[in-house]
């Protein structure tokens, strides 16, 4: 579901209403929230849950009367993308940006995890979301990556209850499309894993408690996944592409074998220690 939101997201559709912040809210309050009053504050409630906020308050935002700021203003964006905006501002964001803003609207990321993480200032991050600035240095960039990567591993269920709770039927329709067995087949391109004493190696500039979360969310997706490829249910033809694929491990051609190693040198210490002992040998 998280991938078709992306690409829903670059497609644009063109039957969604586009504008920014302001216009999207406007048409949603006089287009499609229904007049009177018990009816409308009992059609917004979902947009009041989602943003945080109370009926009263929400009203004047929806009359023009106020202005949201900081975090409501954040998840107003991603409500209004969900019910079918093309919101401007979330258009001008590179994608990982958008990323972040989603898992963050959706409760899944707080933005201090998110500012740990990262490496920058919690107003940092807010800035960045809202749209004051969306100037990243490379290295922030490649850890946000990171993050998403490995929250979609780490916490595939809450995002999608999140997306299901928040999307109408429309754009459920849309993100459902079943994939083709090609697709479910396809694997990404060859991994290269560097080596232990690659100083080049961007994981190890990153902050510990990141880089255990992210792997204990790979692993987590790898072990179930592994069991089905390992399974009658798929050739060995099959099994042969993972092995092409992955085949620039720390020994060239070795990807899988390598990846075997390594994770047994997670098992203990003294498993790390006679792990280290015996690459240093090779």
């Amino acid at each position: 579901m998280w991938d078709e939101l992306i690409k829903l997201r670059k497609k644009n559709l063109s039957s969604r209403i586009r504008g920014d912040t302001d216009k999207c809210l406007k048409h949603y309050y006089e287009k499609v929230l229904p007049q009177g009053l018990r009816k409308n504050a009992k059609a917004r409630a979902p947009m009041m849950e989602f943003i945080g906020l109370s009926s009263n308050h929400l009203g004047r935002i929806l009359k023009g009367n106020i202005k949201t700021k900081g975090e409501n203003l954040i998840r107003l964006r991603i409500f209004l993308f969900f019910k079918g905006y093309s919101v401007e501002e979330l258009n001008n964001m590179p994608t990982e940006t958008f990323e972040i803003a989603v898992l963050f609207a959706l409760n899944v990321e707080s933005l201090e995890d998110i500012a740990i993480s990262i490496g920058i200032t919690r107003d940092g991050v807010l800035r960045r979301l809202r749209g004051a600035t969306y100037s990243f240095a490379k290295y922030e960039n490649e850890r946000m990556i990171q993050i998403i990567r490995g929250v979609k591993l780490q916490n595939p269920v809450k995002i999608e209850e999140g997306i299901k709770k928040i999307s109408d039927r429309d754009f459920d329709r849309i993100t459902r499309t079943p994939p083709s067995r090609k697709e479910i087949y396809s694997l990404p391109g060859t991994i290269s894993t560097p080596s232990l004493s690659d100083a080049n190696n961007k994981y190890l500039k990153f902050p510990p408690e990141t880089l255990v979360a992210m792997l204990a969310g790979m692993i987590e997706a790898i072990i179930p996944m592994t069991q089905a490829l390992i399974s009658d249910k798929f050739t060995e033809e099959q099994r042969n592409l993972l092995r092409e694929k992955t085949k620039g491990g720390i020994k060239p051609g070795y990807g899988v074998f390598d990846a075997s190693n390594l994770l047994n040198g997670l098992c203990s210490e003294d498993a790390r220690k006679t792990f280290l002992k015996s690459l240093n040998n090779r």
